[in-house]
């Protein structure tokens, strides 16, 4: 019987490590009430003509009693297509989301997500799902194969390596930290009949669990100069 020797915890059968990996990742989740990062996001091939660039800074916390996120980021975003960079802040408090467009001098208001505009869903690609879960790597545990596949670094973090299988055989590769269990990245891959098979790719760093701030991150707070309406942005 092989086994493998993985730090912090101990040793298991080879067949076993990525789930128990994975179900020490979902442990750590659930014990984080806020976790900040910056992130990186895109995608290759086919899908990077779909879901373009996000970078910059994230904090998430979990969801509130209405089932809705909580969350903040100050995000860039690139299409494919274009050298111009959109620089956009967005974020929800569990009940209304908000979304500050510096180039217009905006802070949009409103309880209906549709209020973060035509930008919306890419700038929520910002925001780690499992985090935010009831339920943190359920649907990753109900996966038919997860397989240790060693080690990698990501950035400077030492991660474990897991391969990924759905039982719709979509696939994806998870690194997870080999320091505090916290996921730095996820590639899941894609196959269209037509263009074959592209990726998205979204890498976390500078990761803290319950990070100190002068304030609550997830009320809008109107900077200064700013016009707050209700309307949705474009």
């Amino acid at each position: 019987m092989c086994w493998v020797l993985l730090s912090g915890v101990a040793s298991y059968a080879g067949d076993d490590a990525g789930r128990k990996i994975i179900e020490q990742c979902a442990s750590k989740i659930k014990q984080a009430h806020v976790v900040s990062y910056e992130v990186d996001y895109k995608g290759t091939a086919w899908v990077a003509k779909r879901v373009g660039e996000v970078s910059g800074k994230v904090v998430v916390g979990g969801r509130s009693e209405w089932d809705v996120d909580e969350f903040w980021c100050d995000v860039t975003l690139k299409k494919h297509d274009s050298e111009e960079a959109i620089h956009l802040m967005a974020g929800s408090d569990g009940d209304q989301y908000f979304l500050i467009d510096p180039k217009t001098k905006m802070a949009h208001l409103d309880m209906d997500p549709a209020v973060l505009g035509s930008q919306g869903r890419n700038v929520r690609r910002a925001i780690f799902r499992q985090y935010t879960s009831k339920e943190p790597m359920k649907d990753v545990l109900e996966a038919k194969k997860i397989e240790l596949q060693g080690t990698e670094l990501v950035g400077q973090e030492a991660c474990h390596k897991i391969e990924v299988i759905e039982e719709d055989d979509s696939r994806s590769v998870w690194f997870i930290s080999q320091k505090d269990y916290l996921p730095r990245r996820v590639v899941g891959y894609h196959v269209h009949p037509e263009h074959g098979e592209g990726t998205t790719d979204l890498t976390m760093s500078h990761v803290k669990i319950d990070p100190r701030m002068d304030h609550g991150p997830f009320k809008l707070v109107v900077p200064a100069g700013f016009t707050k309406t209700d309307d949705f942005a474009p």
